[in-house]
Parts: C-alpha cells; sequence; structure tokens
C-alpha cells in the first residue's frame, strides 16, 4: 500500500505540492518484480519491523544517499 502511494507522489502533477520530506520519498519508476518481492519479504521487515520506505530500501539495496558510505569490509 505504502508503495502505491509513494508512487503517486512521484506523478508529476502531485510531486509540486508535496512537502520536502515526501518528495525524498516519492517513487518515479515502477520498481521491477525481482526488486518489489525483495522489499515485501525483507526479513529486517517481515520479523523486527518497524515499517520503512520502498526508497529507502532501494537506497540500501543501491547504496544511495546515506548508505553509499557504508564499508562492508
Amino acid at each position: 500500500m505504502s508503495l502505491a502511494l509513494c508512487y503517486k507522489d512521484g506523478d508529476e502533477e502531485n510531486f509540486k505540492n508535496l512537502t520536502s520530506r515526501e518528495k525524498t520519498k516519492a517513487v518515479k519508476e515502477v520498481p521491477t518484480l525481482t526488486t518489489y518481492l525483495n522489499y515485501m519479504f525483507f526479513v529486517g521487515q517481515v520479523i523486527s519491523g518497524p515499517f520503512c520506505e520502498f526508497s529507502d530500501f532501494d537506497d540500501w539495496l543501491h547504496l544511495r544517499r546515506h548508505y553509499a558510505n557504508i564499508d562492508y569490509c
């Protein structure tokens, strides 16, 4: 449900009326089926919660924004 709302926020008509937080969480492209299923069944969400936005999950998955500086070695 939240992904649908964030995708609607990414629509050009709605995007100009959003707050700065909503703009950072907006999803502008439909995710692939694999990415969507990864998001839905991500163990961190399923077991412990709390809810995380799709954009945060996608940033973590692709090491963008504040996840870019994480050293995994």
